[in-house]
């Protein structure tokens, strides 16, 4: 179900309601507010995002920071891409956005260094390492 704008669906009253603490389980805001965040409705990823019981669940930090990011938000994207690795430093998908959130700000090396962190947890096979490192060479080619 797709809830209009500043709504969510709670699967207990399968209606769409104002999102509150307690609502809705924390997996399922983390699934609420990526999908949210993917579709560019970044606001509303926020507040589903911060609704979370676990403030240490590196995957809403990461959609968190992303939601800021995208939202222009740069520096306070960086904050929660920096926490997301404090509590988890091989949570790849984080280490993807926070080096793509380094090139925004000019900064090929801090992009560089997050790639070289994912290449030493996972290779050069895994999934951020090929996204993050295409990211990169499209940055240096302008």
């Amino acid at each position: 179900m797709k809830c209009r704008t500043g709504l969510v669906c709670n699967k207990k009253t399968k209606k769409c309601e104002p999102p509150k603490a307690g609502m809705i389980d924390d997996n399922s805001l983390y699934l609420a507010g990526r999908a949210l965040a993917m579709d560019g409705r970044y606001a509303d990823a926020i507040k589903v995002l911060t609704l979370a019981r676990d403030k240490t669940d590196p995957r809403i930090l990461n959609y968190l920071g992303y939601s800021h990011r995208k939202a222009g938000r740069i520096l306070v994207g960086l904050g929660y891409y920096q926490e997301a690795i404090l509590n988890d430093p091989d949570y790849m998908p984080v280490r993807e956005y926070l080096g793509e959130a380094q090139l925004t700000l000019g900064d090929v090396a801090g992009a560089r260094l997050q790639l070289s962190e994912i290449e030493k947890r996972c290779g050069t096979g895994c999934r951020e390492y090929g996204l993050l490192r295409e990211q990169i060479e499209g940055y240096l080619k302008g």
